[in-house]
């Protein structure tokens, strides 16, 4: 992950923290190899919250830096146990304050389909959407900004049902203007747009005198 001063490297029991220097043309440019920099920070999970060893994958938004601020979040995945059919997510938050210091925040945990394909989560007008391919549908799920989840949301949202004749190579959604847009094995390219719903007019029946 990246913000605008810190570079963040995700590894099983802890993540690295560098921070990133003000960028110069007044140096010289490297004689020989570059030179090795040891991260600024690094904080271990915590071992109550889950078992390193039993980490499958990890997903988040966007890694690129777009020059605005946003809170640093990421998901650890988790297999299931035994024959369960659901995975477990946990979301997680770096905290930097700008002074020399980090945290490493627990937020919330979730449950998604067995080993689902997760694309970068984009971030919209206060909200941040998830959204995975299970091998049959792409399904979304809808947090708040801050990664909590939002009461008023039930369950995952339905984006695409795949046909059984063919897969999902890769798939991108924007919440912004609600255009999914998927590629299957095919090599067809899939655009669904999600409208919203006009306002229901009251219509009055004709009365005969």
């Amino acid at each position: 992950m990246v913000s605008e001063d810190a570079l963040i490297l995700l590894c099983r029991s802890h993540i690295s923290i560098w921070k990133v220097t003000a960028l110069s043309d007044q140096k010289p440019r490297f004689s020989g190899d570059p030179p090795l920099f040891s991260p600024d920070f690094e904080i271990p999970y915590l071992l109550t919250i889950f078992d390193v060893d039993d980490m499958h994958d990890c997903a988040g938004p966007c890694d690129w830096y777009s020059g605005t601020a946003q809170p640093l979040l990421y998901d650890l995945i988790h297999p299931p146990d035994n024959d369960d059919f659901f995975s477990e997510v946990s979301r997680f938050e770096v905290v930097l304050d700008g002074f020399g210091h980090a945290e490493l925040l627990s937020l919330a945990t979730m449950e998604v389909p067995n080993d689902p394909v997760l694309e970068p989560y984009r971030f919209s007008q206060g909200t941040l959407t998830t959204w995975w391919y299970d091998g049959t549908h792409i399904q979304a799920h809808i947090s708040s900004s801050k990664g909590l989840p939002i009461a008023e949301t039930v369950g995952d949202i339905l984006l695409f049902a795949v046909d059984l004749d063919w897969s999902i190579n890769i798939s991108s959604f924007c919440p912004s203007s609600g255009r999914l847009v998927c590629l299957d094995n095919e090599q067809t390219v899939h655009v669904v747009d999600f409208l919203t719903p006009r306002p229901r007019q009251n219509h009055r029946l004709p009365t005969s005198l």
